[in-house]
């Protein structure tokens, strides 16, 4: 399909409608308006060059720092013990010791405090960072300014519905049109577009509300719906590494899922599973990276030492074998029209090299996330598929956030003191202070604008019979 590409290499043009879809769904509002032009004066360019500078300090990388890899002011972890909202009572002393010890190796050079093998030298090897971006702008800021530095590649998708089947706008090329927060970052990105017309997933699209199409784990029907358009959209993250070499390193990750700058360094110095083990240099399998898990904020997170298992990364002869959807899921529920192949080494594991930042949004963005996302609702859980939302459920998310309170296995501590953190987020804690702990949300910055969208979609699916809606997101 061609495209039209921008100077920067960025694909600028969106794709056609697809017709792909199974489900109908109302007309999405359209984003907010960009200003009208206007010519500007001296004074009014002079205040734009300060204003751009203030946000090149909190968004941009500056590209002329010598060391990437500055190791905070240290602050002392005084207190290993958190607090589980959901029950009241303290805990979580294992966990926090263990991501404080983290500290003590996370940014100096090596390959053994990482879960990697080898000596540490500069390999001749490439890193494809890929991710599919939904509407999530601050969290693709944080992600940005924390992989810039050390990948060669950055592949975004972004597709033209949600996992649900529902239209939307396609927001990287608007953003990236009309701020610049991201044009620092764009001579790495590759943009991809996606309209679900790839054949694969096009017949699939078209028969799975009948057929089995997947397995008896995803009987025909919606959830298996949602779930294909997933699959396809991360196995075209592919085509943006074309030109991948054997040697090189193809991360697939969510969005949310960030690796630390630290750690891609060491992908650059150290062997690269199955590099190191006899005869892997014929084999193919994958490596997984643990990452802290945190939901709403890092001072949220679940009583594990690390509590994820995501990204996932292959050597570049071994993507096409593997693909993208099953590097990430590693067959653990084979889906019968992609057969696991023969000959595959068992999954190594690595890390902690990185964070889960699971729903670091406001009330709102989370509460669309239910209307987005291919898993089942809370809603929807409770047997409830009328794709509505009521007070309640706004409330019981306004809670969850503001308590830490979302199962009785996450717990409430000190990030900043007892866990490393990306760089933008340590660099800038008052600016980015919603990330790192509960702030309400008519105190979390809108930096792009963005949350009357959200606003007006979430609106047009509200349902006042279980009480009418107190007009607070």
């Amino acid at each position: 399909k061609s495209s039209t590409l921008g100077s920067d290499g960025i694909i600028l043009k969106d794709p056609p409608e697809s017709s792909a879809t199974t489900s109908t769904s109302i007309s999405p509002p359209p984003l907010p308006p960009l200003p009208p032009y206007e010519p500007k004066g001296k004074e009014q360019l002079e205040q734009e060059a300060a204003e751009k500078e203030k946000k090149r300090k909190i968004t941009a990388i500056a590209l002329t720092d010598q060391d990437l890899f500055t190791v905070p002011v240290h602050r002392e972890c005084k207190v290993f013990e958190g607090k589980f909202h959901n029950t009241g009572k303290k805990g979580g002393h294992g966990t926090i010791k263990y991501r404080d010890r983290t500290q003590k190796d996370w940014y100096e050079k090596g390959c053994k405090q990482w879960g990697l093998t080898g000596e540490w030298s500069q390999r001749d090897r490439k890193i494809y960072y890929s991710f599919m971006f939904a509407d999530e702008a601050e969290i693709l800021n944080v992600v940005l300014h924390e992989i810039y530095p050390v990948v060669d590649v950055i592949i975004i998708l972004e597709c033209t519905t949600t996992w649900q089947g529902e239209k939307k706008p396609l927001f990287f090329p608007k953003l990236n049109q009309s701020m610049e927060t991201f044009k620092p970052y764009a001579d790495k990105i590759r943009y991809i577009p996606y309209d679900f017309e790839d054949p694969r997933t096009a017949d699939f699209l078209s028969r799975c509300m009948s057929e089995e199409l997947a397995g008896p784990n995803w009987p025909p029907g919606i959830m298996q719906c949602r779930w294909i358009r997933q699959w396809g959209a991360r196995d075209y993250l592919v085509h943006g590494a074309k030109d991948i070499r054997p040697h090189d390193v193809f991360i697939v990750a969510d969005l949310d899922e960030l690796l630390a700058r630290e750690y891609l360094r060491a992908l650059h110095h150290c062997d690269v599973y199955p590099e190191g083990v006899e005869g892997g240099e014929n084999k193919c399998g994958r490596m997984g990276v643990f990452t802290f898990g945190h939901k709403y904020y890092f001072d949220c997170t679940v009583d594990r030492p690390h509590g994820h298992y995501h990204p996932n990364l292959v050597l570049g002869r071994c993507l096409n074998v593997i693909g993208a959807e099953e590097l990430k899921r590693w067959w653990g529920e084979p889906k019968k029209y992609f057969p696991k192949p023969e000959g595959l080494l068992d999954s190594k594991m690595s890390g902690p090299g990185g964070w889960h930042m699971h729903s670091f949004l406001s009330t709102a963005r989370v509460l669309w996330k239910w209307f987005s996302r291919s898993g089942r609702s809370a809603r929807e859980h409770r047997g409830k598929w009328d794709n509505r939302w009521d007070q309640e459920d706004l409330v019981t998310i306004r809670k969850q956030r503001e308590k830490c309170d979302e199962q009785k296995t996450f717990l409430s501590f000190d990030s900043e003191a007892c866990e490393p953190l990306p760089h933008l987020i340590r660099e800038h804690p008052a600016d980015w202070a919603h990330f790192i702990r509960y702030v309400p949300d008519e105190k979390i910055p809108d930096l792009y604008g963005l949350q009357p969208w959200y606003h007006e979609r979430l609106l047009q699916k509200r349902d006042d019979s279980a009480g009418k809606f107190d007009g607070k997101w």
